[in-house]
C-alpha cells in the first residue's frame, strides 16, 4: 500500500554525521533508514567510499558462495554490526527485504538466535 511514508531523496550522499546524512549541496537530513542504490560496481568499494575505511575494513566477502552453499555477506551478517547489505537486482532486493526486516525485528526484540555465519573466506 502506498501511503506516502517512504520518501525518495535525489542527489548523492556527501557524508554521514553521528545522527544525520549530509547530501550534496549541504542538505542535512535525519532518516530512520538509508537505502543507497549504487549501481553495478563493487559493493565493498561503494561501502568504503560512503562509510570510510574503518567500516570497509570490517566487511566480510560480499557475493560468492561459502562452503555450505550460502552467499557471503548479502542479506545477512556482513561483518559490521547493524549494517545490512541489500544487493542484486530489484527483484532480489524486494524478496530479501522481507527476510532481512524479520531478522532485524527479531534482533531488536531480543528473539534472534546467533546469526548463521557459514564458512567465512
Amino acid at each position: 500500500m502506498l501511503d506516502g511514508k517512504i520518501k525518495v531523496e535525489s542527489g548523492f550522499i556527501d557524508h554521514f554525521t553521528s545522527d544525520t546524512v549530509v547530501l550534496n549541496g549541504g542538505r542535512e537530513q535525519k532518516y530512520d533508514v538509508v537505502v543507497m542504490a549504487t549501481g553495478f560496481t563493487n559493493v565493498k568499494d561503494n561501502v568504503r567510499r560512503i562509510l570510510g575505511d574503518a567500516i570497509g575494513d570490517q566487511l566480510t566477502q560480499i557475493w560468492g558462495i561459502d562452503g555450505e552453499g550460502e552467499l557471503y555477506g548479502a542479506w545477512r551478517d556482513c561483518g559490521v554490526p547493524r549494517l545490512w547489505l541489500q544487493v542484486g537486482t530489484l527483484m532480489q532486493a524486494r524478496y530479501f527485504a522481507r527476510i532481512v526486516a524479520l531478522r532485524i525485528k527479531a534482533e531488536l526484540e531480543g528473539l534472534a538466535p546467533a546469526p548463521y555465519a557459514g564458512a567465512r573466506p
